[in-house]
């Protein structure tokens, strides 16, 4: 029977990345199961790499040590010092052998944008403001690509008092501003999410107890604040700049916040409000907001 499975290369693109080990087992289950396409939902979380657990401590300067958590069957980290030199260079890395799935630096922007992010948090953390709700901060990656944003929270933010994030680009050329307004939303959501709510729970073997795409903490469409986007025209080639708006709302959401020592910053109060929509909305229908009590959300978050 022909191998059905999406090729490794294909799902890469698309911004998957599948480990060898979970590429056999996708193979596998195309060969006996050609009506499904994919690997199981499963088998991805268990074993597709993941972002880099990470641990990191600045000076007032921005130099500082980045403790990087490396699990077993996880690809080397090498070329992390290097991507790190070009946006931190006074911050040294070092590798801490973990228990966990795999880890991998494919992830978008995995430890250089968190890095990065901290950098301009610890100045935007001073302003005038900061930390009672809102927070900013204005990035500029090597590549030439900068996004300058602002996240608002709290009861009168926003529709339904679920914040605003007002988002400024400048990447060179606009060859397609609608496809790169998509970008940047998406970038939005991807870190606030990294910041607010997003985590896997494994137990002490390091083993995801955490298996279902509701149990990620993941914004659902109701809890994403509004997105405003303001697009540069510049006289120059097309530059990277999404990744500097992930960058941006990752240091502006975190201010905003207070800079806590830990992220995800609001898992517990996002679980509770998805629990209370399920007990308001019904048995039936509630159960697609949430799967499980919750329980359990005490334990190690990969992060």
């Amino acid at each position: 029977m022909a191998d059905r499975a999406i090729p490794s290369e294909l799902v890469a693109d698309v911004g998957g990345v599948l480990g060898e080990h979970l590429d056999g087992i996708q193979r596998k289950f195309g060969q006996t199961h050609p009506e499904h396409l994919g690997g199981l939902r499963e088998d991805v979380v268990r074993h597709g790499p993941k972002r880099p657990p990470l641990s990191l401590g600045l000076r007032p300067d921005g130099s500082g040590v980045v403790r990087i958590g490396r699990t077993p069957g996880s690809p080397d980290l090498g070329e992390l010092e290097e991507r790190l030199r070009r946006v931190a260079p006074d911050v040294v890395v070092e590798e801490v052998a973990i228990a966990g799935p795999p880890v991998a630096l494919e992830l978008r922007g995995a430890v250089w944008v968190e890095v990065l992010a901290a950098r301009h948090a610890l100045a935007g953390r001073r302003a005038t403001g900061s930390g009672d709700g809102s927070g900013s901060a204005d990035v500029t990656l090597p590549g030439g690509g900068r996004a300058a944003v602002t996240v608002r929270t709290g009861a009168g933010a926003g529709p339904a008092g679920r914040g605003t994030v007002s988002v400024e680009v400048w990447a060179g050329e606009l060859l397609h501003p609608v496809t790169l307004r998509s970008y940047v939303v998406g970038a939005v959501h991807q870190a606030l999410g990294l910041v607010w709510s997003e985590g896997i729970a494994v137990d002490e073997a390091g083993v995801p107890l955490d298996l279902t795409i509701r149990s990620f903490g993941i914004l659902a469409a109701r809890e994403m604040p509004q997105v405003e986007v303001t697009l540069h025209e510049d006289d120059r080639w097309p530059v990277n700049g999404s990744d500097a708006v992930f960058a941006a709302t990752i240091a502006a959401a975190w201010i905003a916040e207070g800079v806590p020592p830990r992220w995800p910053t609001r898992r517990g109060g996002v679980e509770q409000s998805r629990r209370v929509a399920r007990t308001s909305a019904g048995s039936r229908s509630a159960r697609s907001l949430w799967d499980g009590d919750g329980s359990g959300r005490d334990r190690e978050e990969k992060r």
